[in-house]
């Protein structure tokens, strides 16, 4: 009696313990859509769909609901019963606009637009193609809030207003790396093209928290272009400026995916040649002359299941001529400024799943901006050179509870920025390094299924602070239903005490060149941000 007792409870563990294997296929009608995540929503456990869209997910053998959202697509729900064994097509619906993208810049890691507690604005490739887009500085003109001001004629310098801050109150990633230097963010707006660009992430206000110096007016987030499926594709733009000018912007973009579907590799060429505008024929530029090659390339590899590697080259070449004379040399022009610049970054990404709870990210960022420039009139010795180089390396822990209800984010990271810009003629020398020691910790916490709350504080040590700066965090998200969204916030910010891109700008002014000279007891600058919004959203039948 006891031992059939016993196989009577073992067959039922058996039952209960069964589990099944929901197999299936994420595309858009016409191709397959890659690196889609598939989630269990009795669980929340999940999987991503390989490059080729396929996937595997062991669960329970009981009717489940899966939730498919990937990036550029309306997310979807379905309801199955893996006991049938079915194998899944999955058709998926192009987002017409972006509430139901992936974003990263909010908290650090991935999740739904619409359920990040802070409001993020996405500029997506949609958007710079319906507006011919060519660079970053022509696709930010259209995102709410931003502007972009161009402050010098001659040579075309621009700077990205948010919040009415100038330019070096906000900060500007690539993959969320800070390897926009100051050196290049004075060009780099125009330089950096957005074919290389998959999508752009926008937080206005403070966010020193998670970023570091600088965030205080907002953070601009680059996302790079993703390798996708095995094809080529070629591109060219061109327009004409006042009907004289010429402006040719041409590349290519190859991609391969690699068999096993571990990832894939992508490389992207582009290049623009832009003559000079002179709106009123008076001898002097409107906007100078351009002549750009630019590249990118990106690896995207899973040596192991649970182990992702991600490492992006990013290599811009320019050269640039504004004033009275936009081919000959230099110094022989009544007024002139030009600039040669050789600029490299690389960023690369370590990601390991430690548990269905956790997982752990080792990651380094590296730029070197090599520029040669003339900044003068009336023949003067106004040539210089310009040398900055910068590294970030940092480590990253998450932990989601398995009610997924906390999610804690926790890392530490070292930024080391290296400065040199000299005029001889002038006496004009920046020789600085600045060196950055950053400790983080944030906590999101879903109280409820309509409230939550998202703290957050950061430990900041510089070699140019007196003291080590503070920067705590706290937001609300209240969200009722699916349409209505309420978000309020404070966070402070400090900016460090170093030149930035505005303080290297050489000018002209009453007929002679102005310089900025950095005060050697120039102190750090610390701020308060409160964030409030309300969004509403009205849903159509395609989820838009």
């Amino acid at each position: 009696m006891p031992l059939i007792v016993i196989l009577f409870l073992l067959f039922l563990q058996a039952i209960v313990n069964a589990q099944c294997t929901v197999t299936g296929k994420t595309h858009n009608q016409t191709e397959a859509v890659p690196f889609a995540v598939i989630k269990n929503m009795s669980n929340n456990s999940s999987v991503i769909s390989n490059i080729r869209g396929e996937f595997s997910l062991q669960t329970a053998c009981d009717s489940i609901v899966l939730e498919i959202s990937v990036v550029g697509y309306s997310s979807r729900q379905i309801k199955i019963d893996p006991a049938s064994g079915v194998f899944l097509n999955i058709p998926l619906s192009p987002s017409a606009v972006s509430l139901n993208e992936v974003v990263i810049s909010a908290t650090r890691f991935e999740m739904n637009k619409r359920n990040a507690p802070l409001s993020v604005q996405v500029l997506n490739r949609k958007t710079f193609e319906l507006t011919q887009s060519n660079n970053l500085s022509e696709g930010l003109c259209f995102q709410p809030g931003l502007r972009i001001e161009t402050d010098c004629q001659t040579c075309g310098y621009s700077q990205l207003r948010m919040n009415g801050l100038p330019g070096s109150y906000s900060q500007i990633l690539v993959n969320s790396r800070p390897v926009f230097s100051s050196v290049l963010s004075m060009y780099g707006l125009e330089m950096f093209p957005t074919e290389l660009i998959d999508r752009v992430e926008v937080i206005k206000g403070g966010g020193s928290v998670l970023y570091g110096s600088s965030a205080i007016a907002g953070t601009v987030n680059l996302i790079t272009r993703k390798p996708g499926e095995t094809g080529f594709g070629a591109f060219l733009n061109t327009a004409l400026i006042g009907s004289q000018s010429h402006d040719i912007n041409a590349g290519a973009i190859a991609g391969r995916a690699f068999s096993d579907s571990s990832g894939g590799i992508q490389v992207i060429l582009s290049a623009q040649n832009r003559e000079g505008f002179d709106a009123n024929q008076d001898g002097f530029s409107e906007l100078p002359r351009l002549a750009s090659a630019k590249g990118g390339i990106s690896l995207h590899y899973r040596p192991k299941k649970r182990t992702t590697i991600k490492t992006d080259l990013i290599v811009l070449q320019e050269e640039r001529q504004g004033g009275s004379d936009l081919f000959g040399t230099p110094h022989l022009a009544e007024q002139s400024e030009y600039r040669l610049h050789w600029v490299s970054a690389l960023t690369l990404d370590i990601e390991h799943q430690l548990s269905k709870q956790s997982n752990i990210s080792v990651y380094a960022g590296a730029q070197q901006t090599l520029r040669d420039h003339y900044t003068g009139i009336d023949q003067s010795n106004g040539y210089g050179e310009s040398v900055q180089r910068s590294i970030q390396s940092g480590i990253q822990y998450n932990y989601s509870s398995p009610a997924k209800n906390h999610f804690l984010t926790l890392g530490t990271e070292l930024y080391n920025e290296y400065t040199f810009d000299q005029i001889p003629e002038y006496d004009y020398l920046i020789d600085q390094n600045i060196l950055l020691i950053g400790a983080f910790i944030q906590h999101h916490w879903k109280i409820t299924q309509h409230f939550e709350v998202l703290s957050g504080y950061r430990f900041n040590e510089a070699n140019r602070l007196n003291r080590p700066a503070h920067t705590p965090r706290f937001q609300l998200f209240y969200h009722p239903s699916s349409k209505w969204q309420f978000r309020m916030g404070w966070a402070e910010g400090f900016r460090a005490p170093q030149a930035f891109e505005a303080d290297m700008h050489i000018a002209f002014a009453g007929g002679n060149v102005s310089l900025v000279q950095i005060d050697p007891s120039l102190k750090p600058e610390f701020s308060s941000a409160f964030n409030s919004s309300i969004t509403y959203t009205i849903e159509k039948e395609n989820g838009t």
